[in-house]
C-alpha cells in the first residue's frame, strides 16, 4: 500500500503503538493501526492487550475475530519479532467463580 506523506509523519512520530481492549476493535481501527504502525513496511511495533471473553461491543461493530486472527498469526510467526504472551493468572476472582463463569 502506498503511504501518504501525512501517514509517514505519523509512522515516524510513534516508535510503538500500544492498544488496550483490542478484542473490541473493528476493521476501520485495524486499518488505522496498520497504517500508523507502518506494518506494511515491515515494522513490528504494535503491542496489543485484550481478553476475548470481555468483548462486549458488537453493537459498536467490534470484531473479536480480528483479535483471534492476530493471536493465531503471531503465535505461528517465525519472524523473531511477533509473539503471544498469555497472562492466565487471575488475581481478582476466586477459582470457583471463574470456573462457574467459564462454564457459561
Amino acid at each position: 500500500m502506498k503511504v501518504s506523506q501525512k501517514e509517514k509523519e505519523y509512522q515516524e512520530k510513534f516508535a510503538e503503538i500500544m492498544i488496550d481492549e483490542y478484542q473490541d476493535s473493528n476493521e476501520v481501527q485495524e486499518l488505522l493501526l496498520q497504517i500508523i504502525s507502518g506494518e506494511d513496511d515491515g515494522n513490528n511495533n504494535r503491542f496489543m492487550v485484550g481478553d476475548i471473553k470481555q468483548s462486549i461491543y458488537r453493537f459498536r461493530n467490534a470484531e473479536p475475530e480480528l483479535f483471534i486472527e492476530n493471536i493465531e498469526s503471531y503465535a505461528s510467526s517465525k519472524d523473531g519479532f511477533s509473539c503471544v504472551m498469555r497472562l492466565n493468572n487471575n488475581f481478582r476472582s476466586h477459582k470457583n467463580v471463574l470456573e462457574s463463569v467459564n462454564l457459561i
